[in-house]
């Protein structure tokens, strides 16, 4: 999450408190336990930006649910756990024109169009990074940052 930091646009979408919603399949262990975790190392780390973080976890429903939701309540970042292969498309499609960051840790997620991923390279973690939909999303990473990503378009 130190990577949002380097968004511009970040402070504006946040408006003095960083709302990230940890999106999780109610029915995959695994996405459960990684959405637990996600939520406690946020909670830990208290800030992003220098902002305060509020954390809310959610179940898949549609990705129109996790757009609207994101509209209304002003959410800053949403993170996709693991078991939701099935749903990153629908995500996808209904946050484009949705002013919010798209977060996954699972590789696979970015190149469908979540904006910012990571992977192991050769043992090297790596940042991914979807620049269309970083566009479509109102997400302004810091060129220096993005020059370090793989980038996908």
């Amino acid at each position: 999450m130190r990577i949002a930091a380097y968004d511009r646009n970040l402070p504006a979408r946040a408006q003095g408190t960083v709302k990230v919603l940890v999106v999780v399949n109610p029915d995959d262990a695994d996405s459960r336990g990684l959405g637990a975790a996600m939520e406690t190392a946020l909670n830990r780390a208290g800030r992003i930006a220098g902002m305060p973080i509020a954390v809310t976890t959610v179940p898949y429903g549609t990705g129109d649910a996790i757009a609207a939701r994101c509209r209304s309540e002003h959410v800053s970042i949403v993170y996709l756990t693991t078991g939701l292969d099935h749903g990153v498309a629908g995500v996808v499609a209904s946050l484009d024109g949705v002013d919010v960051l798209s977060v996954s840790g699972l590789p696979r997620y970015v190149p469908q169009g979540i904006v910012l991923g990571f992977d192991l390279v050769s043992g090297s973690p790596t940042l991914l990074f979807h620049l269309t939909n970083a566009r479509r999303q109102n997400v302004a990473m810091d060129p220096k940052v993005v020059s370090l990503m793989q980038v996908y378009r």
